[in-house]
């Protein structure tokens, strides 16, 4: 005997909740990171077109006053990977300042590159 399964997937517009066509739903991706908190937060939304435009027109005066972050991809905005040894002779400076006991090589721990980016 044979058998089919057959799977249904159903997309949901994460706005309003209405299902929407897999083939119209645009995916949006975007970060934030407010005063007090350590690192950015990422999101995904899942959008109909004309919830798009709905995010669009609300989010649209705030990113139009930002300054755009270029260069940089997001290991290296929330760590000191790769950063220049300038910038991690620094954070060590900083870090010995704040009390925190940092070696003269080697990698920094990921919480003092967080604090130490969040006082800069």
């Amino acid at each position: 005997m044979a058998r089919k399964t057959r799977i249904e997937v159903d997309v949901i517009d994460d706005l309003d909740g209405k299902p929407v066509d897999p083939e119209e739903v645009v995916q949006v991706e975007f970060a934030l990171k407010l005063p007090g908190t350590r690192k950015a937060r990422e999101y995904v939304l899942d959008l109909r077109p004309s919830n798009l435009n709905k995010f669009e027109q609300a989010i649209g005066k705030y990113v139009e006053a930002a300054t755009e972050v270029r260069g940089m991809t997001r290991t290296q905005t929330s760590s000191a990977k790769g950063a220049p040894s300038e910038q991690l002779q620094a954070i060590r400076e900083w870090a010995r300042a704040q009390g925190y006991e940092v070696s003269d090589r080697g990698r920094i721990a990921q919480n003092i590159v967080e604090e130490y980016e969040a006082a800069h």
